[in-house]
């Protein structure tokens, strides 16, 4: 599952790694904030490109409702230090909605949060600590990201491949690859790779 702020963040942040998660027989929901209908209905073909569902998120209670209903393994969201305000607003929304889950229900097992713009936080250069190699996905991300036509697609498909490929560096063999740093649920990261 992921949390996002806007109707591309999935892709652009983490389409890769949500094509090749359902690759594997894996289910993905991808969940963000917009009232725009043009906007929706293209996060809705994104969504699909990647083989995820989609649904909009109202208020911190419809993350908490999403999460206990969907009951994710993985939830992806925004980094903390994110450059972007409204990226950091829905990290904090989804650290305060994990609490109870994880309490109640065990879920999610993991949080992991995504790069930003150039892979600049706040703080300094965004640094991962969870790689996937998403060589095989890059061109359905890239379809992904399309479906966005109301935005500018040019800039954001040359960034990611930018980032994607600086990321696939640090692995060996890998193309390209999305980087993600895991965020502690109650003071524990979980103790599994990924794939």
């Amino acid at each position: 599952m992921t949390v996002f702020s806007h109707p591309d963040d999935a892709e652009t942040w983490s389409g890769g790694t949500i094509a090749k998660w359902n690759s594997l027989g894996g289910e993905s929901l991808i969940t963000c904030y917009s009232e725009e209908e043009t906007r929706e209905a293209e996060a809705k073909a994104g969504a699909k490109v990647l083989g995820a569902s989609f649904i909009t998120l109202l208020s911190v209670e419809s993350v908490m409702t999403e999460i206990e209903n969907f009951k994710p393994d993985l939830l992806i969201t925004h980094h903390c230090k994110d450059s972007h305000p409204e990226h950091r607003e829905v990290f904090q929304l989804v650290s305060e909605a994990t609490v109870h889950s994880k309490i109640a229900l065990g879920k999610p097992q993991m949080i992991l949060s995504a790069s930003s713009y150039n892979d600049v936080l706040l703080d300094g250069i965004f640094e991962p600590n969870v790689y996937v190699d998403i060589g095989e996905f890059m061109p359905i991300k890239i379809q992904a990201i399309k479906e966005h036509t109301s935005q500018p697609i040019g800039m954001w498909t040359d960034m990611v491949k930018v980032q994607n490929k600086s990321t696939g560096l640090k692995l060996s063999g890998a193309k390209y690859a999305e980087g993600f740093v895991e965020v502690p649920i109650l003071g524990k990261l979980f103790n599994k790779s990924l794939f």
